[in-house]
């Protein structure tokens, strides 16, 4: 199978594990995205050769064709651009997230994937983090009742740097959709589609001058009497010992589970008493697209899982978009309405 990889920023480096999976995946072109992209950030990385084609546009790659598959990891408000470029030429992509930096451009990539047929898939990668799986695993399993009440937590590093798209609201989609959709997409994937409404406040009293917030709190109700919290933040400490913590805490009829994955810990609270939570290992999320993908082509895969159902994909981004609206406007938003609901 050949991939081709668009853009070298943000997390473009994830087809690497794709690699080890799959042993006839091969990078077979590569081309920049983003006027700070370099052509040179490519030399090295995993299956990168002589013999792969470099292109200085994305518009090259794709008008050369001879690739299967193609990764979109660029600048936020590009990836839907080249999404979109990548799918109108039959295309399968893997994109950075968030699929798209609007709800307008969002409802553009469902028009031409419900069109084309061509599969389509964003880096939701936390369905592979074993206590993000686990946690999904007791829930699925009836280990704590009817699950009620949510609360998840992101705390990153700030780092010595950022890009600096993310001084520009034109060029940075907010703080929601480009990591709090993770948490939306786990909530989704643990509980199911049960959002209804959202509200919630934003600052970046941290870092007045970037267009990136440094904390933020939201609320959401979610059917069947349930309701989330979720809290994101650049405040984690330069001292802390990994770059992120993600909790994630659900309180049902007849249990609570909770997980740390910086601090490597989970727990399941039951009439019995408190356990260890039992941790899965990692799932191929991104091979098993590309596994998916090389069917829906006609070519030769294994018969990989594939995690990150192509609806799923769309309506954790339409939250999250909708999320960062309720924030800048103040308002509370409705999250039932949605072209993407299954």
């Amino acid at each position: 199978m050949r991939l081709g990889l668009i853009g070298c920023s943000m997390h473009w480096r994830s087809y690497a594990s794709a690699l080890r999976v799959l042993p006839d995946l091969e990078v077979v072109a590569v081309a920049t995205a983003a006027p700070d992209e370099r052509l040179a950030q490519f030399d090295g990385a995993s299956g990168v050769t002589e013999a792969t084609r470099r292109f200085e546009t994305p518009e090259e790659l794709l008008a050369a064709g001879g690739i299967d598959v193609v990764q979109v990891s660029t600048r936020l408000d590009l990836i839907g651009r080249w999404a979109r470029a990548a799918m109108e030429r039959g295309v399968p992509v893997m994109a950075e997230k968030p699929l798209a930096a609007s709800l307008e451009e969002l409802d553009g990539l469902h028009e031409v994937a419900q069109r084309t047929g061509v599969p389509v898939c964003a880096m939701h990668g936390q369905r592979g983090t074993p206590l993000v799986a686990a946690v999904r695993q007791a829930v699925q399993r009836g280990a704590i009742g009817t699950p009620l009440l949510a609360h998840s937590q992101k705390s990153y590093r700030w780092g010595p740097t950022r890009p600096e798209a993310f001084k520009d609201r034109r060029t940075f989609p907010g703080i929601s959709p480009s990591i709090g959709i993770h948490v939306f997409d786990w909530l989704l994937w643990i509980l199911g589609d049960r959002f209804e409404e959202v509200s919630g406040f934003e600052s970046a009293a941290a870092r007045p001058e970037w267009a990136c917030a440094s904390h933020v709190a939201y609320v959401l109700k979610l059917s069947d009497a349930g309701m989330a919290t979720v809290t994101m933040d650049y405040l984690r400490p330069e001292a802390a010992p990994t770059h992120g913590d993600e909790r994630i805490r659900i309180a049902g009829t007849a249990g609570v589970v909770e997980v740390s994955t910086g601090y490597g810990t989970g727990t399941l609270i039951d009439a019995q008493g408190v356990h260890e939570l039992e941790v899965a290992p990692s799932l191929p999320w991104f091979a098993g697209f590309l596994s998916a993908a090389a069917r829906w082509r006609g070519l030769p895969a294994p018969e990989i899982p594939h995690v990150l159902p192509q609806w799923e994909v769309f309506r954790a981004t339409e939250v999250a978009l909708k999320t960062q609206v309720a924030v800048e406007t103040g308002t509370s938003v409705d999250l039932r309405q949605s072209p993407y609901r299954r």
